[in-house]
């Protein structure tokens, strides 16, 4: 359980910084 939580928050940590840098992150997930 541990295991899974600490990967989805690293994930969406990771995915909210890229969005700062990547904008086209953001086009595939607001179509």
């Amino acid at each position: 359980a541990n295991e899974s939580e600490s990967r989805g928050v690293v994930a969406r940590n990771t995915i909210h910084h890229d969005a700062d840098n990547a904008s086209y992150i953001d086009l595939p997930v607001v179509p």
